[in-house]
């Protein structure tokens, strides 16, 4: 007992990704080991659940609002990883919304995009 040397441990299985649990393989071949290591320091011990999704559901209504051209539901639908169906609902409640704001001689609750926009500027010249 009186020759045994203690070895850092922690820094010899730190430099070894092969060594680390599975999750952290994962991690270190989608983003680095130096990158692994930090999001182990902060997240060690904690249950992480990632959204299916990438984009805030409050943050796609403005992104819907801004995309939306009447005609390109499905697109957006595929590029935001959503169906077209609740696409289609989020369409309905800002219109729902807008005509609550709109007095009674504004349009009937239409969605306003850059292309309806640009018809009614190129109806009135």
């Amino acid at each position: 007992m009186g020759n045994y040397q203690k070895k850092d441990h922690w820094s010899e299985a730190t430099s070894d990704p092969y060594r680390w649990s599975p999750i952290y393989k994962e991690f270190v071949q989608l983003i680095g080991v130096e990158a692994t290591v930090k999001i182990y320091q902060e997240f060690r011990g904690c249950q992480i659940t990632f959204p299916m999704r990438l984009i805030d559901s409050r943050s796609l209504a403005r992104i819907i609002e801004s995309e939306y051209n009447g005609s390109n539901l499905r697109q957006l639908a595929q590029g935001y990883g959503y169906s077209e169906r609740h696409l289609q609902r989020i369409i309905k409640s800002m219109e729902k919304a807008l005509s609550n704001q709109s007095g009674p001689n504004e349009e009937n609750g239409e969605l306003h995009t850059k292309k309806h926009k640009s018809r009614e500027l190129n109806d009135g010249k």
